[in-house]
C-alpha cells in the first residue's frame, strides 16, 4: 500500500473541481465510473479529513492520534480504487485504438 501524501490529496481534490463543474454542467451520469470513484475520494477528504468543528472540544484542537487516523482512513479508501484511476487512461487509450 502506498503512503496517502499531501499532493495525492491535493491532485484529488483539483480534479474533483473540474469534474464539479462538468456536474454541474451535465450532471453526474456523464461522468466515467473512474471519475465517480475520484469524486467520491475527494468527498471523502474534504468532509471527513479537511472539515472541522470548531464549536466542538474534540475538534476545535484536533489530536495527532486523531489525524493520523483519519489519514489511514482516507488511504484505506483511496488505496482500492487507485488501480481504476490508472489504468483509466490506458483503457481509454486502448478504446481509442480500436474505435480507430
Amino acid at each position: 500500500m502506498t503512503v496517502f501524501s499531501c499532493g495525492r490529496a491535493k491532485a484529488i481534490l483539483g480534479t474533483e473541481g473540474t469534474l464539479s463543474e462538468v456536474v454541474q454542467l451535465v450532471g453526474r451520469d456523464s461522468l466515467t465510473e473512474d471519475q465517480k470513484l475520484l469524486m467520491d475520494v475527494a468527498k471523502v477528504i474534504r468532509e471527513d479529513f479537511l472539515q472541522q468543528n470548531s464549536f466542538s472540544d474534540h475538534d476545535f484542537n484536533c489530536p495527532l492520534p486523531k489525524s493520523v487516523g483519519e489519514t489511514c482512513f482516507v488511504q484505506c479508501f483511496e488505496a482500492p480504487c487507485s488501480p481504476t484511476f490508472v489504468s483509466a487512461p490506458a483503457r481509454h487509450a486502448a478504446l481509442h485504438r480500436a474505435a480507430v
